[in-house]
């Protein structure tokens, strides 16, 4: 091997060394090869060989190396024949670590490419926009700058750090390195390293499995698919901007994305990894996250199509989410607001901070939180608590079932603005403009409940401030409840027996509150508190026939605190009435349990109850049309009576007519003829009775009085400690109206001597006559006073009642032997009055006193006082007679003074004897 002088031109496939001396313009032709070894500063080479630099020999200060350096200039030519160039001073592990050979590429601003076949040094620094070409680059550090370009077809590994400096670039098919540093452009397609930074430019890489990718400014990062455990995307610059996007990204660990970020990827999957979000634009077509501890997204604006998270912590403080679909299972969700199409929950924690708008939102095992309005069109809670501000369900075309086990609203406190929308939607019609304008507004208020029209919630309880059922609502078969505090309106209400209304109002003061019904319906269970609920407020109490009314079938609780007025009926297991102003409509009671406080006041058209025991204190008042059935109807073992007032129908006009009530008797009448007098059968009870309840008074010219009641009992012990009042009432310019029935069937009539039965027909005024009295019968076995009261209790209830019934038919059987007539029968140890009223002029008269002549007898079909048909054959037999004597006496006078006239002409002229006219006949 010759050592190489400068300026000399080296031979073909020779091989030569360095002198240990300054080399300028050295032409290393093809297949050539140069071995420098102790050069200080190697000058030009136009290298067509290959170009060796070694450092073979210990490194020593007498050795006249500057700073290890190998300055390769632009005056290299490159000719057809790639070129190698190998620092083999990488085999000196200890000695390079202390000064490593550095080989620069300095172009000049030579666009003029150097392209060499295979470059491997400790270190490489390409300059001044140099633009080289490799096949294969293998090196320790490699560093460009000054706009420099480097293009590797090959692979580039780098053991320590790539540095893409001021705007450089590096293109090359595969990368491997410790360190990335981009300021400049990297454009890969594939990269492994642990770590890339880029703090200006552009990267693509199509296949990324990177540690850690962090940036700190304006740049633009672009894979195609990612692998990374950490992504740091920052930008730090004002009004600068940094953008990712991957069409796969995968992050195990972290993936922090801070201010001045626009986030795309088409598929994210993160394991066990933090995702914190803030200032940020972030869009993702699929995302998922598995076991990750911590998700934060705070001011950021989030759009993603499909979000999947799995035992993840995810929380939203965006300022814009927008969602297609959002799975999660056993997960925790903080998200401020989202309007997403399909909601899926399992086992999972979720609080949405402001609305919640989906079209199906499924969750099942979860708690879902909304401090906002919440609207579906469809969905499922299966075993889940949904607490919402308000929850709005509208129809789809598609899905429009909403299935949920809890729904809890907290009520707010409403102003006097919305107290007066809500009476609005409590009385307005469902279709008017009216309606229609409020509904819209109220739906999204906090505390509302609106399942649409066509929408369906299958759930096991409802509380919210209001609730408006325009859909269909269904249970689970065990019943469910609905609670509200101001407004429960019920359109669409399901036929089974099912559902529990509840109004209740936690607030010191009782408020008003309204129950709308859209057509009669059954609960299991009423309860009342702390309110002033009106039952249909907009509807006619008078026209009874087009009142909707709620019927009661299991548990009826008026709290002492509340007043009800409205239509309702009970047939039910358990009632609690503490204070009632007015509860119209039919009350069917079979409970274990009627109880009654001393401050109830109860209104009703009928109550029947079939109990155990029946604790009645306060005021029972019942007012019903019916006169063939018992307004009030007790039937049980114990009852305590205290105060029950009783009114029958209601006053009629009559054409021509101005009568008192008739019952017992006939009312009064100042004109016309009086109502008739009924007989049939009462219920349950072994006797044909008149009419219960009586009938009211003629209008006349005025309103006529209410007729009295009637009120059937038939207990075991019976204690009587106030007032049975069934009088018929005074009319205002009109006839009163007539007592009604009271009836009693017991084996013990536990009495107090203060106790009173009334049903007196009522007293006339101006208008009409008296009306008629009722009647009052009670059948016992033995009376007790109130201090000498002893219950006896039966095993066989029913053996019991049948003893009872047997006893009271023997009773009456015996009483009805006696001559006295009723009411006097027996005499009571208190008040029992069944008067007609008092009315002088025009009094209520018995059948048998209604007509005048006792010749004739009354026709209750046509209420004249007609002739019996016998009275009528016997009139025309003696008349007959009278005329056949008085025909026959004519005759035989007639006949005599005839033959004596002629018997005077015979004696004319006789002397002896001379009869005269006058001797035979008067004159006429």
């Amino acid at each position: 091997m010759d050592d190489v002088q400068a300026g000399q031109s080296l031979q073909s496939e020779a091989c030569y060394g360095c002198p240990n001396k300054i080399l300028n313009n050295v032409t290393v032709p093809g297949i050539s090869r140069i071995f420098c070894t102790q050069s200080l500063h190697l000058g030009q080479f136009n290298v067509q060989g290959q170009l060796y630099l070694s450092l073979v020999q210990p490194l020593t200060d007498e050795l006249l190396f500057k700073d290890g350096t190998i300055d390769i200039t632009s005056s290299i030519n490159q000719n057809q024949t790639p070129s190698v160039l190998i620092n083999y001073g990488t085999k000196i592990g200890s000695i390079l670590e202390q000064n490593p050979v550095k080989i620069t590429f300095s172009g000049e601003y030579n666009i003029v490419p150097i392209s060499i076949g295979f470059l491997q040094a400790d270190s490489i620094y390409l300059e001044q926009a140099v633009n080289v070409v490799s096949n294969q680059i293998l090196c320790d550090y490699l560093e460009m700058r000054d706009s420099s370009v480097l293009r590797i077809t090959g692979p580039l590994i780098s053991q320590i750090s790539v540095k893409v400096l001021s705007h450089s670039v590096l293109h090359s098919d595969v990368i491997t390195a410790d360190q990335l540093k981009v300021i400049g452009t990297l454009i890969a397609n594939d990269v492994t390293a642990m770590k890339l930074t880029v703090e200006y430019g552009i990267v693509e890489i199509a296949r990324g499995q990177i540690h850690t990718v962090s940036t700190l400014s304006q740049c633009s990062l672009d894979f195609t698919s990612l692998q990374a455990t950490r992504i740091f995307l920052i930008g730090i610059i004002a009004q600068t901007d940094v953008k990712f996007t991957a069409k796969t990204l995968y992050v195990s660990e972290e993936l922090f994305i801070g201010q001045m970020v626009t986030f795309y990827a088409e598929n994210i999957e993160l394991q066990n990894n933090s995702v914190f979000s803030c200032y940020s634009q972030f869009e993702a077509v699929n995302f998922s996250l598995t076991g990750t501890n911590a998700n934060v997204f705070e001011k950021a604006h989030f759009t993603a199509q499909n979000l999947s998270i799995f035992n993840s912590s995810f929380v939203f403080k965006a300022q814009q989410i927008n969602l297609e679909i959002l799975i999660a299972e056993n997960s925790t969700l903080l998200v401020p607001s989202l309007n997403i199409t399909i909601f899926d929950l399992k086992e999972t924690t979720a609080s949405v901070k402001g609305n919640f708008v989906s079209r199906s939102a499924s969750f099942v095992n979860c708690n879902l939180e909304v401090d906002g309005y919440s609207q579906f069109s469809s969905g499922s809670g299966l075993n889940s608590k949904f607490i919402t501000a308000s929850l709005n369900l509208i129809a789809s075309k598609f899905v429009t079932v909403f299935d949920v086990e809890r729904l809890v609203i907290q009520s707010p406190i409403y102003t006097e603005e919305q107290q007066q929308q809500i009476q609005v939607l409590a009385t307005a019609e469902q279709n008017s403009p009216e309606y229609t304008e409020i509904i819209e507004l109220v739906s999204i208020w906090p505390g509302t409940i609106r399942v649409g029209s066509g929408a369906q919630l299958k759930t096991e309880e409802i509380q919210a401030g209001i609730v408006i059922i325009e859909g269909q609502i269904s249970g689970p078969v065990s019943g469910f409840d609905i609670t509200a505090s101001k407004l429960l309106s019920v359109f669409n209400v399901p036929y089974e027996v099912q559902m529990g209304i509840v109004i209740k109002n936690e607030l010191e003061q009782a408020e008003r509150a309204y129950l709308r019904i859209g057509r009669s319906i059954m609960v299991m269970k009423f309860v009342v508190q702390g309110t002033n609920l009106q039952i249909n407020p907009g509807q006619t109490q008078i026209l009874v026939e087009q009142v909707y009314t709620l019927t009661v079938m299991q548990m009826l609780h008026i709290f002492e605190d509340s007043i009800v007025i409205g239509e309702f009926g009970v047939f039910m297991q358990t009632a609690t009435i503490e204070k009632i102003a007015e509860a119209f409509g039919e009350i069917l009671l079979e409970s274990a349990l009627f109880k009654m406080s001393q401050r109830a006041k109860m209104t009703a058209r009928r109550i029947s109850l079939s109990t155990l025991n029946v604790n009645q204190n306060g005021q029972l008042y019942l007012q019903s049309d019916d006169v063939y059935n018992p307004i009030v109807s007790i039937t049980a073992s114990n009852a305590n009576i205290t105060n029950i007032t009783v009114r029958g129908a209601r006053p009629t006009s009559r054409k021509n007519n101005c009568c008192g009530g008739s019952n017992k008797n006939f009312g009064g009448c100042q004109q016309g003829k009086p109502y008739k007098i009924l007989t049939f059968a009462l219920p349950d009870y072994e006797k044909y009775v008149e009419q219960l309840t009586g009938f009211s008074g003629d209008n006349c010219e005025g309103i006529g009085g209410f007729a009295g009641g009637s009120v059937y009992i038939n207990v075991n012990v019976l204690f009587i400690n106030g007032q049975i009042k069934v009088s018929g009432y005074a009319g205002q310019k009109g006839a009163p109206g007539a007592g009604g029935s009271v009836y009693i069937q017991t084996e013990q009539l536990v009495y107090n001597k203060s106790a009173q039965i009334l049903a007196n027909g009522g007293d006339c005024g101006l208008f009409g006559g008296a009306g008629s009295g009722g009647f009052a019968e009670v059948d016992y076995i033995s009376l007790i006073p109130v201090e000498e009261m002893v219950f006896h209790v039966r095993d066989d209830d029913e053996q019991h009642k049948r003893v009872i019934k047997q006893n009271a038919i023997k009773q009456r059987q015996r009483q009805q032997k006696d001559d006295i007539e009723w009411p006097n029968r027996i005499q009571l140890p208190f008040t029992v009055s069944t008067n007609d009223g008092v009315c002088e002029q025009y009094p209520a008269l018995p059948a048998n006193k209604y007509c005048k002549n006792k010749a004739t007898k009354l026709d209750k079909d046509t209420m004249a006082c007609t002739v019996p048909a016998w009275a009528v054959i016997l009139f025309i037999f003696f008349a007959a007679g009278i005329i056949s004597l008085f025909v026959y006496i004519s005759v035989h006078v007639v006949t005599k003074c005839r033959d004596k006239h002629e018997d005077a002409e015979d004696i004319e002229g006789v002397d002896e004897f001379v009869v005269t006219a006058d001797m035979l006949c008067m004159d006429e």
